[in-house]
């Protein structure tokens, strides 16, 4: 395949919880067959016993630390609830010295609010001296988002009927290919993505 760095996939999906996770499992198994060295993934809006439950029972550590995969999260996952927040906080700390791949999940993410917040972090900065006001470039907006150590997704894969992206990595996807599967997350199969990056790469 060539020098794919990130991929974005949207999981849009109608059906049950179970079957999303299962299908996110074999998008992170991709990981490292295919060396994709960045994969964000934005899971649907679901029950917090839900999001605890995929990273206890769904996200298997023995996979993670075999790979050497760090999990980070993009959003506000804090404010989940403190059985969520537990499971996502151990899966989180028990991969954090990894640094061959990284499997990032966006939880209770808006796009146009980590511009807000990332907005408020700059304003904080300059009110304190720290940051020149007409010093403020692309570059600095993009070390304040929720996503700053990442490199933009080159290829987001957008599955669901709804042709539109959500605000996912709403300032990182500027430049991204987009593809509109037209497919439920859960009817993507993994050959669908080996033949989109293919295209490209």
């Amino acid at each position: 395949m060539g020098a794919l760095i990130h991929l974005g996939v949207l999981a849009n999906s109608t059906k049950e919880h179970d079957v999303i996770f299962q299908k996110i499992r074999a998008i992170a198994d991709l990981q490292p067959k295919l060396d994709i060295r960045i994969i964000t993934i934005s899971l649907p809006v679901m029950p917090d016993d839900k999001v605890a439950e995929f990273f206890k029972f769904y996200l298997k550590k023995d996979f993670l630390n075999k790979e050497k995969i760090k999990v980070s999260i993009i959003g506000k996952w804090y404010e989940l609830s403190s059985e969520a927040i537990d499971e996502v906080r151990k899966v989180i700390d028990e991969t954090k010295d990894y640094d061959k791949y990284f499997l990032n999940f966006t939880i209770n993410y808006d796009g146009q609010m980590e511009l807000v917040d990332a907005c408020k972090l700059i304003c904080r900065q300059a009110s304190a001296g720290k940051l020149n006001l007409e010093k403020i470039s692309k570059s600095t907006i993009k070390d304040n988002l929720y996503s700053s150590t990442f490199v933009p997704p080159q290829i987001i894969i957008c599955t669901g009927e709804e042709k539109k992206l959500n605000g996912f990595l709403l300032w990182d996807s500027v430049s991204a290919k987009i593809i509109m599967t037209g497919k439920d997350f859960s009817e993507l199969r993994t050959n669908d993505i080996i033949s989109i990056l293919n295209e490209f790469f």
